[in-house]
């Protein structure tokens, strides 16, 4: 979910703002892409229908089973039920999110990196060292009269 830190970032500035959640979630959802953008657009048009926000977020949650994901439905749940301000805990997650997406880019470089030795060992490595060898090969073929 590459795009749920910039939606919190941006949630979180337009709660600083003095928007409630659902203006805020008005205001980020239609300039949003993505999966999960589409997801927040179906429950921003069932809470205009009059759905309950609790409900609308614990299908969010089954609807999108990511990590991320799961952790924001509960924590904007939490949240609201508790009063606590939205806007720093908004932040606070997107930060982590994105470190953890950065940890999960830096685990999957390193998987790559392993991958690509094995070419380079088995086909570059041999034409590298048949090239360094064939010439003094020849010269020690040469018939010297």
């Amino acid at each position: 979910m590459s795009e749920l830190p910039e939606i919190l970032e941006l949630m979180a500035v337009s709660l600083s703002a003095g928007d409630g959640l659902f203006a805020a979630l008005a205001r980020v959802t239609p300039r949003a892409n993505g999966v999960l953008a589409e997801s927040l657009k179906k429950v921003l048009l069932a809470l205009e229908l009059g759905a309950d926000l609790e409900t609308e977020l614990t299908w969010l949650a089954r609807n999108l089973p990511q990590r991320q994901i799961v952790e924001f439905t509960n924590k904007l749940s939490m949240a609201l039920r508790r009063g606590t301000p939205l806007s720093q805990m908004l932040r606070n997650l997107a930060e982590s999110t994105r470190a953890e997406l950065r940890h999960d880019l830096l685990k999957q470089a390193g998987r790559n990196e392993t991958r690509m030795l094995i070419p380079l060992i088995f086909l570059i490595l041999p034409v590298t060292v048949l090239f360094a060898v064939y010439p003094s090969l020849q010269l020690l073929n040469i018939d010297y009269i």
